[in-house]
C-alpha cells in the first residue's frame, strides 16, 4: 500500500515548548506502516537532532525572516520538495509557516492543507490578524488544541465554524508513574527531607504568569515557612528572567524558592512535586497541565483559555481566576492543609488523563483527520457534462446573475422590509447538513454552505424558535421584522454532528422533527433504503416491468443517483405495505440484498436528541414511518400520529406538541389528519408548502421554504448570499 506523505512546516525547533512537543508526539507514533512524515523547519536547534533521533527526516532551511528575498528563494524550495516528494497532506505550525506554508501547498495542488494553532494568539498583532483573514481560506481545516482556541479563531479570524476540528493534546499517562529517584533529585536541588514542595512546570514566558506564582508562595510560606517553590522551566527572554529574581529577593524568598532551569527529567521533578501550581494568563492547553495530572498530582491552575476544559474544578484540580495571586495560595493552602483532598485530586486527575487526554487517542484522531480529508478530497461523483448537466449549469448560472443584480441594488431589502410590514415568518426546512454526493436533490445541504446560511441568518434576520412564532401567531401580535425559524425533518445524524454546533456558534434556536421508528429501530427511512440501493447496485442498467417504470440506465454515479431520484418519487404515493412490497421489488431487481445495506450512523440516537434538548434544540413528531398521512386507513393514522408522541414522550421526556407532514404537500393532509392532531394535543403543524406566516395564518398548516441547493447555491456549489437573500424575499422561485 502506498504511504501517504506528510510535511510538517514549523517555524522553530529550538526548544521544547507546546508546538514542537505536540510535532514530537505525533510524527514519533503515527502509523509508519501508512504515514511517512517529513519535517521542515525554518530555524533549528537543539530539537533537530531529537527528531533525527527517533527516523524522522527533518530540512532546517535556516530562514530568519519570511518577508525577504531568501524567502521567495526558500519558498521555491518548499515547492519542489512538495512535487518531487509527492507530498498529500501540508500541516503547518505558527504564524510564519501559517502564512508561507499554505501559499506554497496550494500553488503546489497539494490535496489537503491544515493549520495546527496551538495557542490563543495572544501575540498576534493587528497586521497578522488581517494576513491570517486572508489565508486561512487556503486551509482545508484549522486544527486547534482546544475549544478555547476554537472559539478565539472563529472569532479573530472569522473562520466557518465546521472548518475548526479540535483535537486535545494527549501524553503517554505510564511515563509520569515515577516513584524511584526523589531521594537523589532533592538532594541535588538542596531540599530538606519533610517539607512540602509546590511547583511550577513553564516556561519563563510573561504569559505563564511566575510573579503571580511568587506573590502567592510569599502568602504560603506565612503559613508554611518551610514550604518549598520549585521553578521549572527553560529561560525564554532574560530580561523576564532577572525579573523574577528580583522579585524573588524584594519578597524575601530567596531560601524557599529555586529556580531548576530546563529539565529533561520532566517525570523524576514532578514526583517531587506536593502541588503543581499553574499561573497562565493565557493558554492554548498545556502539555504540562497534562503531565502533572497524569502524575497523579493535585493540580492549581488559572481559569485561562483550555485548562479548563483540561481540569474539572474541584474533582480533578482547583481552578482560579488569571492574575489572582491570593486565590492561588487559598487553594495551596487548602491542598496543605487537607491532604486527603489533595489526594483524591491527584487520582481523579490521573484517572481523567487515562480516559480523556491519551497520547494514543491524540494520534488516532489526528489520523482520523488526515483519512478523512483524503476521502473528502477524493469524493463527489465525476461525470462527463451531458446536455441534461449543461443545461441546469446555464440555469444555475443566469439565477444567480439575476439575484445578484436584485440583491446589489437593494431591492431584495426593500422587499423584505415591505413583507415584514405584513408580519410575515419565513419558516426553514431543512432535511440533511453533510457533504454527501450521492443524495436526492432538496435533502442535502453542503456543511460549509450551511453555516454561511445561518451565519448571515444570524446577523441580517431575528431567528426565532418554532414556539415563539407559533406563540405570536396565535396571539395575533405582529411579527418581528425579518423573523425566520430553522425547522429540519427527518432526524438524520448529521443533523447532531455538522448542523448542531454551528446552530449553537451562532447562538439560532432550531426545531427538529423525528421520524420516530428509524431512531428507535436505528434503521434507516424507507427511501435511503432505495438511494442506497442504487448506489451499491453494480448492474448497468435495470428493468422495472411490473411496475411500469421502464428501462434506467446505471452507467455512472449521476444516472443512478437519478434513477433513484424517481423511483423515489414514484413510491411516495403508496400506502405501508404497498411500499414495503415496492422497496423489495427494487431491492430484488437491483440484486442488491437488504443486509449488505448499511443501517446505521445515518440517523441519530434518543442520546443525541436528549443532548440537543439540553442545549436548547427543540423536537417535534414527523410521525412514525414517514409516510403520507392520507394514505392511511383511521386505525393507522391514530397509531402513525400517537404512537410517534408516545415514543418521543417515552425516551426524551418531551411532551411535544409540535408537527410536521411527510411530504409536506397540500393534498398530503386534511380534516380528518387535523382532527387527529387535534386530538393527541398538537398545536401546530408545518407543511412544505412555500411562503411566509402571518397573524392570519393556520396554525396547522404552516409554510416553509425548504432549503435546496438551487435556493442557496450558485453553478460551482457554492454559497450565494445574494441567491439566498433574494429566494427568501420571494422575487424569484426555486
Amino acid at each position: 500500500m502506498r504511504k501517504v506523505k506528510i510535511l510538517y512546516l514549523l517555524d522553530t525547533l529550538i526548544e521544547m515548548a507546546g508546538s514542537e512537543r505536540n510535532l514530537l508526539d505525533i510524527v514519533t507514533n503515527l502509523n509508519r506502516e501508512r504515514f511517512e512524515p517529513l519535517v521542515i523547519c525554518m530555524r533549528g536547534e537543539n530539537m533537530v537532532e531529537r527528531l533525527r533521533e527517533r527516523n524522522i527526516e527533518v530540512i532546517d532551511i535556516k530562514l530568519r525572516k519570511i518577508y525577504s528575498p531568501a524567502a521567495l528563494l526558500r519558498a521555491v524550495e518548499i515547492f519542489r520538495i512538495i512535487r518531487r516528494r509527492g507530498i498529500s497532506i501540508v500541516v503547518t505550525y505558527h504564524e510564519s509557516s501559517d502564512y508561507l506554508g499554505g501559499v506554497v501547498a496550494r500553488l503546489a495542488g497539494v490535496p489537503v492543507i491544515i493549520s495546527s494553532r496551538r495557542d490563543m494568539g495572544y501575540m498576534l498583532k493587528r497586521r497578522h490578524i488581517i494576513m491570517y483573514r486572508i489565508v486561512d481560506r487556503l486551509f482545508d481545516r484549522i486544527l486547534t488544541v482546544s475549544d478555547a482556541v476554537k472559539r478565539t479563531v472563529a472569532q479573530r479570524e472569522h473562520v466557518l465554524w465546521h472548518k475548526l476540528v479540535r483535537i486535545y493534546n494527549g501524553v503517554d499517562a505510564a511515563k509520569f508513574t515515577v516513584t524511584n529517584g526523589r531521594d537523589r533529585l532533592r538532594s541535588e536541588l538542596g531540599l530538606e527531607p519533610n517539607r512540602p514542595v509546590i511547583g511550577m512546570l513553564a516556561a519563563l514566558r510573561r504569559v505563564k504568569g511566575h510573579r503571580y506564582f511568587l506573590e502567592a508562595a510569599a502568602q504560603v510560606l506565612r503559613q508554611y515557612p518551610g514550604a518549598y517553590f520549585l521553578i521549572v522551566g527553560w529561560v525564554v527572554g532574560h530580561d523576564y528572567y532577572l525579573e523574577l529574581i528580583e522579585q524573588t529577593k524584594r519578597l524575601g524568598l530567596e531560601h524557599n524558592v529555586i529556580f531548576t532551569g530546563g529539565r529533561q527529567d520532566t517525570p523524576e521533578i514532578l514526583a517531587l512535586f506536593d502541588i503543581a501550581v499553574f499561573a497562565s494568563l493565557n493558554e492554548g492547553f498545556s502539555n504540562a497541565v497534562l503531565e502533572s495530572m497524569a502524575a497523579g498530582k493535585p493540580v492549581v491552575a488559572t481559569r485561562s483559555g483550555g485548562t479548563a476544559e483540561a481540569i474539572v474544578d474541584g474533582e480533578s484540580g482547583i481552578l482560579v481566576e488569571p492574575a489572582d495571586a491570593p486565590g492561588l495560595a487559598t487553594a495551596i493552602i487548602g491542598l496543605l492543609e487537607d491532604r486527603a483532598r489533595a489526594r483524591r485530586l491527584g487520582i481523579n486527575a490521573r484517572v481523567r488523563v487515562r480516559e480523556m487526554f491519551d497520547i494514543g487517542r491524540m494520534v488516532r484522531e489526528v489520523e482520523g483527520l488526515y483519512d478523512s480529508l483524503l476521502v473528502e478530497k477524493a469524493g463527489g461523483m465525476p461525470s462527463p457534462i451531458g446536455f441534461d448537466t449543461l443545461k441546469r449549469i446555464v440555469a444555475r448560472t443566469i439565477k444567480q446573475a439575476m439575484s445578484a443584480f436584485i440583491y446589489y441594488l437593494g431591492m431584495a431589502r426593500v422587499l423584505r422590509r415591505v413583507l415584514s410590514e405584513k408580519n410575515g415568518v419565513a419558516i426553514l426546512a431543512y432535511h440533511r447538513v453533510a457533504d454527501t454526493p450521492f443524495v436526492i436533490s432538496g435533502m442535502s445541504i453542503r456543511i460549509a454552505n450551511f453555516e454561511q446560511q445561518i451565519r448571515y441568518i444570524a446577523r441580517h434576520y431575528k431567528p426565532l424558535s418554532l414556539q415563539e412564532a407559533v406563540g405570536m401567531i396565535e396571539r395575533r401580535e405582529k411579527i418581528p421584522k425579518n423573523a425566520i425559524v430553522i425547522t429540519f425533518d427527518d432526524g438524520y445524524l448529521d443533523n447532531y454532528v455538522n448542523a448542531f454546533p454551528i446552530l449553537r456558534q451562532y447562538r439560532v434556536p432550531a426545531t427538529i422533527f423525528l421520524s420516530a421508528r428509524a431512531i428507535e429501530e436505528k434503521k434507516l427511512l424507507w427511501f435511503d433504503i432505495l438511494i442506497e440501493s442504487f448506489r451499491l447496485t453494480r448492474l448497468r442498467a435495470v428493468f422495472f416491468e411490473v411496475y411500469g417504470l421502464g428501462t434506467f440506465s446505471l452507467i455512472s454515479a449521476r444516472s443512478r443517483l437519478s434513477a433513484a431520484q424517481k423511483v423515489v418519487s414514484y413510491a411516495k404515493r403508496f400506502s405501508l405495505r404497498a411500499r414495503s412490497d415496492f422497496v423489495r421489488y427494487v431491492l430484488d431487481r437491483l440484486e442488491v440484498k437488504e443486509e449488505d445495506i448499511e443501517t446505521t450512523g445515518m440517523m441519530m440516537s434518543w442520546e443525541d436528541v436528549r443532548t440537543m434538548h439540553r442545549e436548547g434544540i427543540t423536537f417535534g413528531s414527523h410521525g412514525m414511518n414517514h409516510v403520507i398521512l392520507t394514505r392511511l386507513s383511521n386505525k393507522e393514522l391514530r397509531r402513525e400520529i400517537g404512537d410517534a408522541k408516545e415514543l418521543i414522550r417515552k425516551r426524551t421526556g418531551v411532551d411535544t406538541k409540535l408537527f410536521a407532514y411527510p411530504n409536506g404537500e397540500a393534498k398530503d393532509f386534511n380534516r380528518e389528519v387535523e382532527h387527529e392532531l387535534h386530538r393527541h394535543d398538537y398545536v401546530t403543524a408545518c407543511t412544505l408548502i412555500k411562503g411566509l406566516n402571518d397573524s392570519t395564518s393556520d396554525r396547522l398548516a404552516l409554510r416553509r421554504f425548504c432549503v435546496t441547493e438551487g435556493m442557496e447555491s450558485n453553478a460551482f456549489g457554492r454559497f450565494s448570499r445574494s441567491l439566498f437573500a433574494v429566494m427568501l424575499s420571494g422575487l424569484l422561485g426555486s
